[in-house]
């Protein structure tokens, strides 16, 4: 018996000759679907490439525009801190003083004018 590359075993009727162009037959069969498999694994590979790069292009992309996003946020937080704390130092000078504190703030001026005119 001789065993061909598809696994069938041949009688020893077969003539040699056509049992090893079957075999070769076969292997070249083989060899084409090999091929033809490869070349589309390669084509998968190269898309998938194009995709990564793709993506690594938005990834950097989106990484610096979140560092200038930060970097103006931290500004406008500083700016925001200064004037919140200029408004805190100027609210005791510009509030208005109650209608008590008018009256007795009054009665302090007359009373300096009076002492004044004496």
């Amino acid at each position: 018996f001789v065993w061909l590359a598809t696994g069938r075993a041949c009688t020893r009727s077969t003539t040699p000759v056509a049992t090893m162009a079957q075999a070769g037959a076969t292997l070249q069969n083989y060899n084409n679907d090999l091929v033809r498999c490869i070349e589309e694994l390669r084509e998968k590979r190269e898309d998938l490439n194009r995709s990564v790069a793709q993506d690594e292009e938005e990834k950097a992309k989106i990484q610096n525009d979140l560092r200038i996003l930060t970097e103006r946020l931290a500004r406008i937080n500083d700016n925001l801190a200064r004037k919140v704390a200029s408004r805190n130092e100027c609210a005791p000078t510009t509030r208005r003083p109650s209608p008590h504190a008018r009256c007795h703030k009054l009665s302090a001026r007359q009373a300096q004018c009076a002492a004044g005119a004496l």
